[in-house]
């Protein structure tokens, strides 16, 4: 039993309640003795915990001293029982990847198993006659909840012991007897808005994302065998979960799971998971950076110092990604910052890094670090840099290496290529997103 799933068991246990009510709203566990605990308390209650509580469950703290034990207990079901309803009817034909970028080519697929389509049906029936009983609200979480839904509603991803050992590229060092492997990425989050001047992968600021039952379902496939693994030396463990994105930035609108969440998840299967920022740039990068720092995984800033950026716009969004780290209160990670510079040094005094734990490091001639003075940066045959598999967020499965200088994606196959469900054509999909969607438009 994982920590989630602990938490899940004793959700009316009131003196576990109290002693680690921040950990329920973190994982969104709730439950009547949870609701009268925060009620006087919520004044007082973090930031980020406010705002990663649904407005439904805010509302219902806020109605809870006018409520009984019973009508609350009702209304905490009947929230749940809807959620999994909306989650489940949208996994049943997902626009994949998750994006809200017109350039990007979608196709639908069918994430949900059978039994989710059976579990789908009885949640509504149950709905539509208003039965909000215990019993569905606990199908609900096994289908509906980010943390808590079982893998059996969802598509499976099986790796044999083979599969897995093929993807994962075996590192040997000549000064050492044991083996290190470049283990396979699964990219949350494709594209990046940074536009970093550095940028390896030449990254484009056009966004998508992988689905959340996919990347749990590959992850929990692959971790089945890659737990087993030697993992001891830094760049070598299972957990890199990014390639030309920003990890804060990802997130899947359906089961409203972001980066955070993601290393709590992870942290609750007992594995690890990397972050690699530039930093904040919204609400939602602030809320994923601190739930992030809640999950007691590695914080690594990027600060790039180049002529070709913007450094005052860089500076200022340091300060305000520093800001956020300091407001969680209780924070036991200490970030580290990478400070990416030129042969001839960095531009910043060293005060803008608050005294954080910060590495200089000078930029490499890969992608758009090209475009930098050529005796300004280092430079390495494309056969230092170590290849990888990656698995794209369109359910692609890519090999990437370098060649003359710049990364080469081949791709391999697709996970969904052989599915048997709903697909959509790109014509179709035009016409679903600039024909059909005109007419409903005006039909309201």
């Amino acid at each position: 039993m994982n920590y989630c799933e602990a938490l899940y068991f004793q959700r009316d246990n009131e003196k576990l309640v109290r002693e680690n009510w921040t950990d329920f709203l973190l994982f969104q566990i709730y439950s009547v003795p949870l609701i009268r605990y925060v009620y006087p308390n919520w004044l007082a209650v973090p930031w980020e915990l406010k705002k990663n509580t649904p407005p439904q469950i805010h509302d219902l703290i806020e109605k809870s001293p006018y409520l009984s034990n019973k009508i609350l207990q009702l209304k905490l079901n009947e929230y749940i029982i809807s959620r999994a309803i909306e989650v489940l009817s949208a996994y049943q034909a997902c626009d994949t990847p998750m994006t809200q970028d017109k350039t990007i080519p979608q196709n639908r697929y069918k994430l949900t198993s059978k039994q989710g389509d059976q579990a789908l049906s009885i949640l509504k029936k149950a709905f539509s006659e208003r039965q909000f009983s215990d019993q569905m609200a606990s199908l609900a979480i096994r289908t509906g909840h980010k943390f808590l839904a079982s893998d059996r509603y969802y598509i499976g991803c099986r790796f044999s012991k083979k599969d897995a050992s093929r993807l994962a590229i075996p590192v040997c060092k000549n000064d050492k007897a044991d083996t290190d492997y470049i283990f396979p990425t699964i990219q949350l989050t494709q594209g990046c808005l940074n536009q970093c001047s550095h940028c390896d992968s030449r990254a484009m600021p056009h966004l998508s994302h992988m689905p959340w039952p996919l990347f749990r379902s590959l992850y929990r496939g692959l971790n089945d065998h890659y737990r087993h693994y030697r993992q001891q030396n830094l760049d070598f463990y299972f957990s890199n979960f990014f390639a030309d994105s920003d990890m804060l930035d990802y997130h899947d609108s359906v089961m409203h799971v972001d980066s955070g969440d993601v290393g709590l998840w992870i942290k609750a299967e007992g594995g690890t998971c990397q972050y690699l920022t530039r930093g904040v740039k919204n609400d939602q990068n602030s809320l994923a950076l601190a739930k992030a720092l809640h999950s007691d995984q590695s914080v690594v800033i990027s600060f790039v110092d180049t002529p070709l950026e913007n450094m005052s716009r860089n500076t200022e969004q340091l300060q305000k990604t520093l800001d956020v780290i300091e407001s969680v209160r209780g924070n036991r990670v200490m970030p580290e910052i990478i400070h990416l510079h030129l042969k001839s040094g960095g531009s910043v005094n060293q005060s803008v890094f608050r005294g954080y734990p910060t590495e200089d490091s000078i930029i490499y001639a890969l992608g758009r670090a090209k475009n930098l003075p050529a005796d300004e940066v280092n430079h390495f045959p494309d056969g230092n840099y170590l290849p990888k598999f990656i698995f794209k967020p369109n359910g692609d499965l890519v090999f990437q290496g370098v060649k003359n200088g710049d990364l080469e994606l081949t791709v391999k196959c697709n996970l969904f290529k052989n599915q048997m469900g709903p697909k959509i054509s790109p014509f179709r999909l035009f016409v679903r997103r600039y024909i059909l969607s005109h007419f409903k438009d005006y039909s309201r």
